[in-house]
């Protein structure tokens, strides 16, 4: 199984690490798809350019806190996860972060139903949702 890989301070600044930190940040107000797109946060092609490592990790990161707040047996690896962090900045590096934080809250409060497991099936699916939402705006 592959690890979580630590991230790599020197490219981003540690103000940055600690301000988007998903244990701080999961908990903001982000209600609605207006409020994800027009939150003052940086998108995922972004954070790629200052260092894609970097970015697949913060990324990484979020669906971890993603698989340990849920309440279900059947969870993701780190394998899966680094690997749906990687798809997720490739399909969808246009969103923002609040981006992210909208649809991984909407896990969390269970308005986005599982049953039993997440995969990487269910992330994709939920952004991609949110992805035509987004773009009726």
């Amino acid at each position: 199984m592959g690890e979580l890989k630590t991230m790599n301070t020197n490219s981003i600044e540690e103000s940055f690490l600690v301000k988007y930190n998903p244990s701080k940040t999961l908990s903001k107000s982000i209600e609605t798809v207006d409020q994800a797109r027009s939150a003052n946060m940086p998108t995922l092609n972004s954070l790629k350019r200052l260092n894609e490592e970097d970015a697949v990790s913060l990324v990484a990161l979020y669906i971890n806190e993603l698989n340990i707040e849920l309440n279900i047996g059947d969870k993701m690896s780190m394998n899966n996860i680094n690997i749906t962090a990687i798809r997720v900045i490739q399909k969808y590096g246009f969103m923002k972060l609040s981006d992210i934080i909208f649809i991984l809250n909407k896990f969390l409060d269970g308005e986005i139903k599982l049953y039993g497991s997440i995969s990487r099936k269910d992330i994709m699916g939920a952004l991609h949702d949110h992805s035509e939402r987004r773009s009726m705006r």
